[in-house]
C-alpha cells in the first residue's frame, strides 16, 4: 500500500471529499499516524521489524571498520555471536577492557583489536524514519498495513470539527482495532529472518 492509496481508502471510510480532507492535510496526519503504529510495533510486539543489520569480517589487527551510510541508531554488536558493550569513547573503551566498541567518525571501533582474519562482525540498529509522501510504500508488516488508513480516521474527523465520531473512532481503535492489531502482529508464524533481531536474552 502506498500512502496516497491509505488516504483515499480513509476518505471512504468517513465518506470525506477531497474538498473537505485534501492530500496536503492527509500526509501530514498519515506521518503523524504512521509513526505511531510504528512505535506501538516496537513497544509491544516482541518483534524488531525496523531494525536492520551490517555484516563484516574482521581484519588481523584492524581496530576500525566503516560504518554503512543508512545507519542511524546503532542498537547491538556481536563479534562470533558474542554480544560487545558499547562504550563512548577510547579512553572509556582501554579502561573496560576486552570486548567493547564505540563509534566516532563514521567507523565503528573494536576494542580489543581482532587477532585473525574472518571473524564475523555483525551490527544492528534501528531504520531511519523517513516521512512518507504520497508515492511512498508504506513500510508495515503486510498483516496489519491495512489498519493504518483505520487509525488516520480519527485525525480525518478531527480536521472536519465532528468531535463526536472523532471520539467514536478513538474508542474503536482502542478497545477492537489495536487488540486485534496487535494480535495478529504476536500471532504469526515469525522466523529469525536477516531483518529481525535475534532473542538477545540469549546473550545477558
Amino acid at each position: 500500500m502506498i500512502a496516497q492509496e491509505a488516504i483515499d481508502y480513509a476518505r471512504s471510510l468517513t465518506y470525506s471529499s477531497k474538498i473537505q480532507y485534501d492530500n496536503t492535510k492527509g500526509l501530514q496526519d498519515l506521518n503523524i499516524a504512521y509513526n505511531r503504529l510504528r512505535n506501538l510495533i516496537i513497544n509491544k510486539v516482541n518483534e524488531k521489524f525496523f531494525w536492520d543489520y551490517f555484516t563484516t569480517y574482521s581484519i588481523v589487527w584492524q581496530d576500525e571498520y566503516t560504518l554503512p551510510e543508512q545507519i542511524s541508531k546503532v542498537e547491538d554488536l556481536f563479534v562470533n555471536w558474542v554480544r560487545w558493550k558499547n562504550v563512548a569513547n577510547k579512553r572509556i573503551a582501554e579502561e573496560t577492557g576486552w570486548n567493547v566498541y564505540y563509534i566516532a567518525d563514521n567507523s565503528i571501533f573494536l576494542y580489543k583489536t581482532p587477532e585473525k582474519d574472518g571473524i564475523e562482525i555483525k551490527l544492528y540498529w534501528e531504520k531511519k524514519i523517513t516521512p512518507l509522501s504520497l508515492t511512498s510504500t508504506i513500510d508495515l508488516p503486510d498483516e496489519v498495513v491495512d489498519f493504518l488508513p483505520k487509525y488516520l480516521i480519527q485525525y480525518i474527523y478531527q480536521r472536519r470539527w465532528m468531535i463526536r465520531e472523532k471520539n467514536d473512532a478513538i474508542n474503536q481503535w482502542k478497545n477492537i482495532d489495536e487488540p486485534d492489531f496487535i494480535m495478529f502482529l504476536s500471532d504469526r508464524n515469525v522466523n529469525i529472518t536477516e531483518n529481525i533481531m535475534p532473542d538477545l536474552s540469549y546473550y545477558e
